[in-house]
């Protein structure tokens, strides 16, 4: 008798920690990480998702002829007025001309990486998570001066 009750618990443990792997609505994988960690992976998590796109705003005084963000990936005549510019993560050379100077400053920009995907008992579920946010930054021109903030 004691043996079944201690069978039956055992097999309503693992009926409740499958059922919360299989939560789509995230709640369930905070209990699928400690049912792993005591009882061995029985909940496998899906591929993460894409990383988010990375944009860069530039706002330059009158005295700022050119932007070049091509090194980035950018325009080689990025605008100037706050224009969102698409361009890749990592780190690159963004160059302006300013009174007959040509200036550069070396920036990285880091995408945000997507959200993994759900969770399945015991088979990898197929498919990935969501993408990653977009992340805006922006840098802020005028002659040999720059002012780069980066996203909240």
């Amino acid at each position: 008798m004691y043996g079944t009750r201690t069978a039956f618990y055992f097999v309503l443990l693992a009926v409740l920690t499958l059922s919360a792997c299989a939560d789509e609505q995230e709640r369930g994988r905070k209990w699928c990480r400690k049912a792993a960690q005591v009882a061995g992976s029985l909940c496998l998590e899906g591929n993460s998702g894409a990383e988010g796109d990375v944009r860069i705003r530039v706002y330059a005084t009158a005295n700022v002829t050119e932007v070049n963000l091509s090194e980035l990936g950018g325009s080689a005549d990025a605008p100037r007025d706050g224009t969102p510019n698409t361009v890749n993560p990592g780190s690159g050379k963004v160059y302006w001309n300013s009174d007959n100077f040509t200036h550069f400053l070396t920036i990285t920009l880091n995408a945000a990486a997507g959200n993994p995907g759900r969770y399945a008992p015991l088979i990898r579920p197929s498919g990935n998570g969501s993408k990653g946010v977009t992340r805006n930054f922006t840098l802020f021109l005028s002659g040999n001066e720059y002012a780069f903030v980066p996203p909240e």
